[in-house]
């Protein structure tokens, strides 16, 4: 009797384990190409996309982003680029990456095929004038040069920062206690 609940739940979880092998990655793979076109309406190649599920994870391979305005130069490029995701936050609405590591990153590379995107594949034209709104000229190789990445990491506002700040007064403190502490005691005494 019991395993007539059992097989349904077996063969669910067996189906759901085939298709994690077989064709997440190239869901997740094709999902990524057809959001990167639309927000950068150009061309963009990814060699391959491979999810982890222990830890939570995304790998991307081989992904270059081609320039709407120069079809035959990619905006940028990169061999690998991998997320650990915290979980438990994703059930919560939040999405915590605990580490993000790109590898072998280029800007303005040519290209061996244009970028261009056919017409069919286009954004409409009213997307396009609020993503030049948003980003009137996007230069990330001019833009590469002024970015200083310690401004935008406020380094004194991060809660860890705060904490480790708080642990060192803390520290002191106790320490500075416990030093009172054997100074007053008078060890003569008490042999």
């Amino acid at each position: 009797m019991r395993l007539k609940a059992i097989i349904p739940v077996i063969i669910l979880v067996i189906s759901i384990t085939l298709f994690n092998i077989l064709f997440l990655d190239q869901v997740v793979k094709k999902s990524l190409i057809s959001i990167g076109q639309k927000i950068f309406q150009a061309k963009v190649d990814i060699r391959s996309a491979e999810i982890s599920f222990m830890p939570l994870s995304l790998t991307l391979s081989g992904v270059e982003v081609a320039n709407r305005k120069e079809p035959m130069t990619n905006l940028f490029q990169f061999e690998t680029a991998k997320a650990d995701i915290q979980l438990i936050p994703l059930l919560e609405k939040k999405f915590i990456i605990n580490m993000l590591e790109i590898s072998e990153i280029e800007v303005r590379t040519q290209r061996k095929v244009s970028g261009h995107l056919p017409k069919r594949r286009r954004q409409k034209k009213h997307s396009s004038k609020l993503l030049e709104k948003i980003i009137p000229d996007l230069d990330l190789n001019a833009l590469s040069k002024k970015i200083d990445i310690k401004s935008l990491i406020n380094i004194p506002d991060l809660k860890v920062t705060h904490a480790s700040q708080e642990l060192k007064r803390k520290l002191v403190s106790q320490s500075k206690s416990w030093t009172t502490l054997l100074e007053s005691i008078d060890i003569d005494s008490h042999i």
